[in-house]
């Protein structure tokens, strides 16, 4: 079994499962695996070639339960030293069916089929949250956070804005900026 992989042991795990290290959060709060750092810690090696078939039969799996694929399995490029890799951004639910779809012989797809299945569990299982069960008090808190939150932008973008004054006095309105008129800004 690879050192990066433990087998899966849900009270051990405490927020240090390798998958979880592994996840991604995007802008918008959804998470995601790139299926390219997964491949190592599926026990694929460097194999794109080997691992893109559990990839391949993952997305038959959801086109056959009528999900949306591309939504699931994100077509990205993966920028290296060398040309552009194709690799793919997952969802929780992809991850898990490529983990499923996986070489079954693999511990590590052993350990990671025990862990999308615990956290599968664990989503089902969560309280929903409901913001109208929400004490007064706790209410409040959330305001006073988000009002010291508001503080603290407005302090930096404060401590920021000669930075973008002086950018400004450089950079004209496209985005390009003349060596003749930054030395005579200069002196």
């Amino acid at each position: 079994m690879s050192d990066e992989i433990m087998s899966y042991n849900h009270a051990a795990d405490a927020g240090a499962s390798p998958f979880d290290q592994a996840k991604q959060t995007r802008l918008d709060g959804s998470e995601f695996w790139s299926a390219r750092d997964l491949m190592p810690m599926l026990g694929y090696g460097d194999k794109w070639q080997n691992f893109h078939g559990s990839i391949e039969r993952a997305m038959i799996a959801a086109e056959a339960q009528n999900c949306d694929v591309s939504r699931l399995f994100t077509g990205v490029s993966k920028k290296t030293m060398g040309r552009p890799q194709k690799d793919y951004e997952l969802a929780r639910f992809a991850a898990y069916l490529v983990a499923m779809n996986g070489d079954p012989r693999k511990p590590e797809i052993a350990a990671a089929q025990a862990y999308f299945a615990v956290r599968t569990r664990e989503a089902e299982t969560a309280p929903v949250f409901d913001p109208t069960q929400l004490t007064r008090a706790e209410i409040l808190q959330i305001a006073l956070n988000a009002e010291e939150e508001r503080l603290a932008l407005e302090a930096k973008n404060k401590e920021l804005e000669p930075k973008a004054e002086s950018y400004d006095t450089f950079i004209d309105a496209t985005g390009s900026y003349s060596v003749g008129a930054d030395a005579k800004t200069i002196g």
